[in-house]
């Protein structure tokens, strides 16, 4: 499984078996990433838009994936894809107005740092990387 981030909230996500990314970007260097890894066969664990934020209220996004099952015939799966490539179009739509994180001011970060992890909890649960 791979986890990428651009929220230092999750910098001491440490698990065996997980491969954590953290992007020094923005939200859309986060999701472009996810969606290279779907064009290699992973699979999405998580929405792209969870929290239904528009790329200009949140600075902050993770994604979840799991690896090909068959790494040697690794297949698109689509659904991810399609998830992934939606979200990326929602991200160009906006794209004059996006939250960066280094730009946000100071009395949002920790409040959007915090909301991103209270997103992505429930799915780190359910897959076994928080207890």
């Amino acid at each position: 499984m791979v986890f990428i981030t651009n929220n230092p909230a999750f910098s001491s996500l440490n698990q065996e078996g997980l491969e954590l990314i953290f992007l020094d970007g923005s939200a859309y260097d986060v999701v472009v990433a996810a969606r290279d890894r779907i064009h290699l066969g992973w699979t999405l664990l998580n929405h792209p838009l969870y929290g239904n934020f528009r790329p200009y209220h949140q600075p902050f996004r993770s994604m979840f994936l799991r690896a090909p099952m068959d790494q040697s015939r690794p297949t698109v799966d689509e659904t991810s894809l399609s998830l992934v490539e939606k979200a990326i179009e929602v991200y160009l739509s906006c794209s004059d107005r996006w939250l960066i994180p280094d730009e946000t001011p100071e009395v949002m970060y920790r409040d959007c740092s915090v909301l991103d992890y209270d997103l992505m909890k429930e799915t780190l649960y359910k897959e076994g990387v928080l207890r």
